[in-house]
């Protein structure tokens, strides 16, 4: 049978006392505020050349690609683009 009296009973080391504050802090202190305001997830398929394209354009433009889409739909709610089906 083992001897159990040979293991160190304290070979994990002390307990952890209270956690630190860093645990209560955001994930991700640099994201913006924009973002964090953003709460539903909005999922869909495209052609990968549009993917493409539209990413090329987000570059372009310099914006995130949430960012593009909410500015092309806020054009397109103002009249701005021309209707091609009616």
């Amino acid at each position: 049978m083992a001897d159990f009296g040979k293991i160190k009973k304290n070979r994990f080391g002390d307990v952890p006392g209270e956690p630190s504050g860093n645990l209560k802090a955001k994930e991700n202190p640099t994201q913006s505020r924009a973002k964090a305001e953003r709460t539903e997830p909005l999922n869909f398929k495209v052609a990968p050349e549009f993917k493409k394209a539209f990413r090329q354009a987000a570059l372009d433009e310099g914006l995130k690609l949430v960012e593009l889409l909410e500015v092309c739909f806020e054009q397109r709610r103002q009249g701005r683009f021309n209707e091609s089906k009616k």
